[in-house]
């Protein structure tokens, strides 16, 4: 789950997700999502092999990874904030990191 993410990016890919054809990624959840690019370029989603749920604002467009699987948010919970699943850092470029 990726959520409340903000931020910039200095590729055209603000986003990527790179999963295996034979072992594809399914039900990555999107939630809240503001990428720009420091050029001020439009910001893109790459995608291979992966189907996303997506609730909120996400920027820049994943609309065509969206599953129509949204039980699978209600069975599992997985907007409870209080669950970690995912964390890095991003740098900034005057040195500084956030952590997402």
């Amino acid at each position: 789950m990726y959520q409340n993410v903000s931020g910039s990016s200095k590729s055209a890919d603000a986003m990527k997700f790179a999963c295996s054809d034979t072992v594809p990624c399914n039900n990555i959840v999107l939630n809240n999502i503001n990428l720009e690019r420091l050029d001020g370029k439009t910001a893109q989603t790459y995608c291979n092999s992966v189907t996303s749920i997506n609730y909120g604002f996400i920027q820049p467009s994943a609309n065509y990874l969206t599953s129509s699987d949204k039980s699978f948010i209600e069975e599992n919970e997985l907007l409870d904030s209080d669950r970690l699943i995912h964390t890095e850092h991003l740098e900034r470029l005057d040195g500084t990191r956030i952590w997402v």
